[in-house]
């Protein structure tokens, strides 16, 4: 241990990098010069699914007493798993915050409380300049404010989290120019799609899903489409599993196929009959396609 405890400051954080932050921390009772290397990770990972009520209320009070005293001064990425009562929404948002002021780049959220309480992040995440990645998932209720700027926003993944009114996520889009990856997850009685990837480089997939309202679903998906045109110059494959041929889907292919100038290839995974998958065939190849070299293969 002596021989390690004489390494630079730099390679010492390079390897507690390599262990889970947890371990990373418990690395401070070593030795005085191990006390505070933590502190300057730039990526902090707390919480699990399976989180019991002691570890909970154990972790709670470490967030709240080392967390504000965190010396990185960029975070590369904060990730939080709470899935747990003991865990308040004004505590998560104390800590988001924090990591907000440390030019965070990644914010991965998953917030799973029982009995359910929605929790609404602070309103500075959605304007915070540096922000790369973020990731929210569960019981977070999202609220955007009219003022939204997320100018460095590649990756947004939204898993069942909740919307405050019906242009939430709109607004939200909207305000994010150079958007590449999206992903959205809705729950099971949201009118809007159950599973949308759109990935602009260099793939789309969709996941259909199914019930009563299965058209309000398809129509939000055109209308989040028409939001995404811009970022279609650079998509070239899309994939579109459990596809049925009904009029909803090949609306939104043929959307598709109509303005993805660079698209190579559309693969169609269907379970229905060879019959059925003949005419789907008939259908989409009768569909305008702005890519010349585009071909379409039926799986």
């Amino acid at each position: 241990m002596d021989r390690i405890s004489e390494l630079s400051d730099d390679l010492l954080h390079k390897i507690l990098l390599l262990v889970p932050t947890k371990v990373a921390v418990s690395t401070s009772i070593l030795s005085k010069r191990w006390e505070y290397l933590w502190m300057w990770l730039p990526k902090l990972e707390y919480g699990h699914r399976r989180c019991s009520e002691p570890e909970s209320e154990k972790l709670q009070c470490f967030l709240e007493r080392n967390l504000p005293l965190h010396r990185a001064p960029v975070i590369e990425s904060f990730r939080l798993q709470m899935c747990n009562s003991r865990f308040k929404p004004e505590s998560i948002n104390t800590w988001v915050v924090v990591a907000l002021s440390h030019c965070l780049r990644e914010l991965d959220v998953l917030y799973e409380p029982y009995p359910a309480k929605p929790n609404i992040l602070p309103s500075n995440l959605y304007t915070c300049k540096s922000l790369v990645v973020l990731k929210l998932d569960g019981g977070i209720l999202l609220n955007v404010p009219r003022m939204v700027s997320l100018p460095s926003l590649k990756t947004l993944e939204l898993h069942e989290v909740k919307y405050s009114k019906g242009e939430t996520l709109q607004r939200l889009l909207s305000n994010c120019p150079i958007l590449e990856d999206l992903v959205v997850y809705l729950r099971e009685r949201d009118t809007t799609t159950r599973n949308l990837t759109v990935v602009s480089t260099p793939v789309v997939q969709t996941d259909s899903g199914r019930g009563d309202d299965f058209t309000l679903i398809f129509v939000f998906i055109l209308r989040i489409m028409i939001l995404v045109k811009i970022w279609m110059t650079g998509m070239n494959q899309v994939l579109w599993s459990k596809y049925t041929g009904e009029p909803q889907e090949r609306d939104i292919m043929g959307y598709i196929l109509k303005h993805a100038v660079y698209l190579k290839t559309a693969t169609i995974k269907s379970s229905e009959s060879d019959v059925q998958k003949l005419e789907m065939i008939k259908e989409l190849a009768l569909s305008s396609r702005a890519s010349k070299t585009c071909q379409l293969m039926f799986e």
